[in-house]
C-alpha cells in the first residue's frame, strides 16, 4: 500500500513524529458510493462510548466532497426518481433499517449539515424531499436551515418530527412499515410544520402572537412561488388575527431593512462576517478540543463561505481524529491543508480558479 496516498485519501492520519495509524479505527466502515456504485470514500460509526464523534467521514480528496454527496444514493437514486420522493435521515443506520423494511428511497447526509448543493441535487431528482427530525432544540435548528435553503427552489420539503427517544432506526424495528409508512405519508411541509410549531410556542396571548408572526416573518418571505406565498400570508394572518395589511406591510418593512438595501452597511456586515468566521477557523485550528462542539452544534452550517466551511470541517475532522497531543500539530496540518490547495484539489477546475481559489484560502487562516 502507498502510504502517502492512503493519507491524502484519508484512510490513514500521520503524526507529528511521522508515524501512520487507521483514521477508522475502532469504526464501523460504510462505504460511500457514488451514483455510478463505484467507492468514493468511507464513513465509520464509533463502536465504542468514549469517541467524541459518533460518525467521521473520509477527507475531502479529488474524488470525495461530502458537502456534495450522500450516503446510500447509489442505493436510493432509481426509487427517488420513479417515486419522485426522497427521504433524508441523520444517520447511515437509519438508511440501511428503512431500505430493509422497504423504504428504497432513504438516504443520509454524511455527518454534515444540509448544504446548498445538497438541496440542489436533491431538488434535481425529487418532487418532494421528507425529512426526519429528532424532537428536540437542534432538530428544530436544523429545521430552520433546511426552510432556508429549500424554499426558494422547486421541490416541496416536507417533515417527521420522530417521538422523543427514537431515530428512524429504532421506530422501523419496532413498529414495523406500516406506522413508518404513515409517518412519512401524513408528513407536513417545513412551512406548516413551522407555522404550527411558531403559534404552538408562543401564542398563548397578543405578545406571543405578535412573536409567533416576527419568527414567521423571514420564512415567508423566502417562499418562492407567489402564491403560496401569499397563501401562506392569509393563514398566518387569521392565525395571529391580524389584519393582512399589517402582516404585508411588517414583510416590506423587514426586507428594506435588510442589509443589503443600504450598500455601505452591506460591505460592512460582510466583511465582519467573514472576519467571525475565520476567526472560528483560528479557534479550532489552535483548540482542537473544540472539534467535539464544532461537529454536535452543527456550527459549521453557519460559516457562509464555502471555502472556510471546508477548512474549518477539514480541520475538526483531524482533531476528532487525534489519538493523543502528539498526534496534532497546529503548523504541520496547516501546511497540509495548505499544501493540498497549492497542489490543485478540488473539482477538476482550470488552473486560473485553482490559483483564485488558493489566493483566496491560504491567507485565510494565520
Amino acid at each position: 500500500m502507498n502510504l502517502d496516498r492512503a493519507e491524502h485519501l484519508g484512510l490513514l492520519v500521520k503524526n507529528a513524529e511521522g508515524r501512520y495509524y487507521d483514521r477508522f479505527r475502532g469504526r464501523l466502515m460504510f462505504p460511500i458510493r457514488n451514483t455510478a456504485g463505484k467507492t468514493i470514500g468511507f464513513s465509520g460509526r464509533v463502536l465504542v462510548g468514549d469517541e467524541k464523534a459518533k460518525y467521521i467521514n473520509s477527507v475531502e480528496s479529488d474524488v470525495f466532497h461530502k458537502s456534495d454527496n450522500f450516503y446510500g444514493l447509489d442505493l436510493a437514486m432509481d426509487a427517488i426518481r420513479k417515486g419522485g420522493r426522497a427521504v433524508l435521515c441523520e444517520g447511515n443506520l437509519d438508511v440501511i433499517m428503512l431500505h430493509q423494511y422497504g423504504f428504497d428511497d432513504a438516504l443520509a447526509c454524511l455527518g454534515t449539515a444540509l448544504t446548498e448543493n445538497h438541496v440542489r441535487r436533491l431538488a434535481r431528482m425529487a418532487d418532494t424531499v421528507t425529512m426526519i427530525f429528532d424532537g428536540d432544540d437542534a432538530g428544530r435548528r436544523a429545521m430552520r436551515r433546511a426552510l432556508e435553503l429549500f424554499l426558494p427552489q422547486d421541490v416541496q420539503p416536507r417533515c417527521v418530527v420522530m417521538p422523543a427517544g427514537d431515530d428512524p432506526d429504532s421506530f422501523v424495528r419496532r413498529e414495523g412499515a406500516e406506522p413508518m409508512a404513515a409517518l412519512l405519508g401524513g408528513a407536513p411541509t417545513l412551512v406548516e410544520f413551522a407555522v404550527n410549531d411558531a403559534f404552538g410556542r408562543e401564542a398563548a396571548d397578543n405578545e406571543g402572537r405578535a412573536k409567533a408572526v416576527n419568527d414567521l416573518v423571514p420564512v415567508l418571505r423566502r417562499i418562492g412561488d407567489p402564491v403560496l406565498r401569499d397563501l401562506w400570508i392569509k393563514t398566518v394572518a387569521e392565525r395571529a388575527r391580524v389584519g393582512e395589511p399589517a402582516l404585508r406591510k411588517r414583510i416590506t418593512e423587514r426586507q428594506r431593512a435588510r442589509p443589503e438595501a443600504n450598500e455601505p452597511v452591506r460591505r460592512a456586515s460582510a466583511g465582519d462576517e467573514r472576519d467571525a468566521e475565520k476567526e472560528l477557523v483560528r479557534l479550532l485550528l489552535n483548540h482542537p478540543r473544540l472539534a467535539h462542539h464544532f461537529v454536535e452544534e452543527r456550527l459549521g452550517e453557519f460559516v457562509t463561505n464555502p471555502a472556510l466551511r471546508r477548512l474549518a470541517e477539514r480541520i475538526a475532522d483531524r482533531a476528532l481524529d487525534s489519538q493523543d497531543k502528539t498526534d496534532y500539530a497546529p503548523a504541520q496540518l496547516l501546511g497540509e491543508l495548505s499544501g493540498s490547495v497549492a497542489a490543485g484539489r478540488g473539482r477538476g477546475m482550470g488552473d486560473r480558479r485553482r490559483r483564485h481559489r488558493r489566493a483566496r484560502r491560504a491567507p485565510g487562516v494565520r
